[in-house]
């Protein structure tokens, strides 16, 4: 089963738990968003951290160009 991308986040170390907590309230508090954009967003993730964190979700290689 594929690991969802808040626990993957969270045991690499990117983000907090809290933060994504917070981000999952966001998204169900009316903000349609997905979490890794919603973390982006705030600045709590980079946007290559979360492609990095994507590639590990789907079992694919990261390379950062």
């Amino acid at each position: 089963m594929k690991k969802k991308l808040g626990e993957i986040l969270v045991t690499s170390g990117a983000v907090s738990g809290a933060d994504v907590e917070r981000a999952i309230s966001d998204q169900t508090g009316g903000d349609p968003s997905r979490l890794g954009d919603l973390l982006v967003a705030t600045g709590k993730l980079s946007s290559t951290q979360l492609a990095s964190a994507l590639a590990a979700q789907y079992g694919l290689p990261f390379v950062a160009l």
